[in-house]
């Protein structure tokens, strides 16, 4: 439902499952992918880790963002700008659990 990862990785048909792409400023971007949909992300060349389940995933998902305290995400705090907001609130939540503060931000190319 995220357009602007989208945005990002290109157009993949047929993804299932929940993805997650991480472009830390001072490492390489990583994707967290369901196994189910693995092969559909290969041709983007990024450093992947699967998941088999939702408790793997959040699991994974904590250990890719192990020290990171903020996160620009595709969120408007308040919702003061409604065309940056994609996050829904279930995403921040699990985002907080891990101890990240997710921040308003834009992708840069």
């Amino acid at each position: 439902m995220n357009t602007i990862f989208w945005d990002t990785v290109g157009n993949i048909a047929n993804v299932t499952r929940s993805c997650w792409l991480w472009i830390a400023a001072d490492s390489p971007r990583r994707l967290l992918v369901s196994y189910v949909d693995q092969g559909r992300f290969t041709h983007l060349g990024i450093d992947t880790t699967l998941f088999v389940s939702r408790k793997d995933m959040t699991a994974r998902l904590g250990d890719m963002l192990t020290g990171a305290d903020r996160i620009a995400m595709e969120y408007s705090p308040q919702g003061a700008l409604t065309r940056v907001s994609h996050i829904d609130v279930g995403t921040l939540e699990l985002v907080r659990s891990f101890g990240s503060i997710p921040v308003g931000g834009r992708i840069v190319r």
